[in-house]
């Protein structure tokens, strides 16, 4: 399983990692890809940013962009109109009729019909509008269950804003995103993947052990970051063996 790790990423990350930026935040991919040798991003259309009134974005430049700059662009969504399916329908054809192959994204209350139809004809689509259930556990599951009795594994799903431990237990995603980690960090809560099991601690916790303590106790906020990525790593790591033992690979597939 891939993560894509949003939200711009510290200079002191050294290991290899994904990374989602968003449209609506262009001097943010320009600085990546000066800082990172012009590394593939997976590019958010910034669908969200426009829902909530923050900024808006002409399907034409978005377009333009992507052609602009494919060669540094792993993969790219489309442009959803969030709480309007049909609206998104329209701009994924728009895009499709421009010659590109935008990422389709099924979001959370769209007609289930609609995701039929998208798994019979994208070898690889999205899953959206997850992000404000995410505290509702049995909604959220009620929902992607009904969603994945659809997909199962017939194409690569990804989950934005995925990043719960049960979920990517639960669903046979191939990749997700998530700005947990920098939110974490903000909090300078301390992430650690041990044991097959994901948790979180406050810099002083006494639920860590005394050696932890010590060492995580005097970490800058930067570290915290540079930390949680690495722990997220492992967790991505866990999950691939873990549907690997399923059965599910999508290397081969």
């Amino acid at each position: 399983m891939k993560i894509y790790f949003a939200g711009g990423l510290p200079k002191e990350v050294k290991v290899p990692v994904n990374c989602l930026i968003s449209f609506a935040n262009k001097s943010s991919i320009y600085k990546y890809w000066k800082e990172n040798n012009n590394k593939k991003i997976f590019l958010d259309s910034g669908a969200f940013s426009m829902f909530t009134g923050k900024i808006k974005i002409d399907i034409n430049e978005y377009i333009s962009f992507i052609k602009e700059n494919k060669d540094k662009i792993e993969v790219y969504a489309n442009l959803d109109v969030i709480g309007n399916y049909e609206a998104t329908e329209k701009n994924q054809q728009y895009l499709e009729a421009s010659g590109l192959r935008p990422l389709f994204t099924f979001h959370f209350g769209s007609p289930v019909e609609k995701l039929k139809n998208a798994v019979e004809k994208y070898d690889y689509i999205a899953l959206g509008g997850l992000v404000p259930h995410s505290k509702n556990r049995k909604r959220l599951q009620n929902w992607l269950d009904r969603c994945f009795a659809v997909i199962g594994t017939k194409c690569k799903v990804h989950g934005f804003g995925i990043m719960s431990q049960w979920a990517l237990e639960r669903y046979p995603f191939y990749s997700v995103d998530s700005t947990s980690w920098v939110k974490w960090s903000a909090f300078r809560t301390v992430i650690d993947m041990s044991s097959g099991k994901l948790s979180n601690f406050r810099k002083f916790d006494k639920k860590l052990n005394n050696r932890v303590r010590v060492e995580r106790a005097f970490l800058e906020q930067k570290d915290i970051s540079v930390n949680n990525i690495k722990e997220y790593i492992k967790l991505g790591e866990y999950i691939t063996k873990l549907w690997r033992e399923r059965g599910v690979n999508w290397d081969n597939k």
